[in-house]
């Protein structure tokens, strides 16, 4: 995060700040990918002086841009639709609202 927060030149402002709000719009459209923390076997977790690695998606997850490519959109929410077909369409609707239209949501239901 320091280097999107250095690269925008956004220092020292109260957060969220540019800097998150160009990193969460990177994240929803899986462009940037933040990695995991490394978790010690014993003691408590905690991030390492370099925070979470963030990660372009496309070189952390080349596969899954390969499957996606192939996919269409209607498919792809199908299938994250499919396993929470117990869940009321309206809670759906709001849990998947970053991913999927309304609609899209509404039509992998049937």
């Amino acid at each position: 995060m320091g280097e999107v927060r250095r690269l925008l030149g956004v220092t020292g402002t109260r957060r969220p700040d540019r800097a998150d709000d160009a990193l969460a719009e990177l994240m929803r459209d899986m462009l940037v990918d933040r990695g995991p923390s490394s978790v010690p076997e014993r003691g408590i977790p905690y991030l390492s002086h370099e925070r979470f690695p963030y990660r372009c998606f496309e070189e952390a997850h080349p596969e899954l841009v390969r499957r996606a490519m192939s996919m269409s959109i209607a498919r792809g929410v199908a299938d994250v639709v499919e396993p929470l077909r117990q869940v009321a369409p309206r809670r759906l609707a709001t849990i998947l609202k970053l991913c999927a239209t309304k609609d899209e949501i509404e039509s992998a239901q049937k």
